[in-house]
């Protein structure tokens, strides 16, 4: 009976597990991710002062080659802008701009490009692009697996 039980524990650990992997696979959010994308939505652009705008730089550009699988085409005080995506190809393009929009504040504004054959790849260039705005801000990565790549 012992093995009977163990047997039972094993089958609804493994089943709960495959339902883990299939639902996180599928794109459902738990309610910590939900709120994380509800608090980010929308905003691709930040404006800071000039003293720290060099720190979300370099976390734009660390964010860039960890989470594209595109290669890296431009980086300089301005632009850092990995290649686009072709047709029929897969990953994720990126362009972040720096520019002065007053004598002591900038603007840095992050985008990406989905790959062409993704239905859904809009929605996921969109939040990419939240997602390296609000790290860029706060350095801050709380959810790594919503990142497409």
């Amino acid at each position: 009976m012992g093995k009977l039980l163990d047997f039972n524990f094993f089958g609804r650990f493994l089943v709960v597990t495959l339902l883990m992997g299939i639902c996180s696979s599928c794109g459902f959010l738990n309610h910590g991710e939900r709120m994380y994308l509800n608090q980010i939505y929308g905003i691709n652009e930040i404006r800071m002062p000039a003293s720290k705008s060099d720190s979300a730089w370099l976390r734009a550009k660390w964010f860039i080659r960890n989470y594209s699988s595109l290669r890296l085409l431009t980086s300089n005080d301005s632009v850092i802008a990995t290649e686009r995506p072709t047709i029929g190809g897969s990953g994720f393009g990126y362009k972040v701009t720096r520019r002065r929009v007053a004598d002591s504040l900038l603007l840095l504004s992050a985008f990406s490009f989905p790959p062409m054959v993704d239905p859904l790849a809009p929605e996921k260039s969109s939040r990419d692009s939240f997602i390296l705005t609000d790290y860029m801000k706060t350095g801050l990565i709380p959810f790594p697996q919503l990142i497409y790549k």
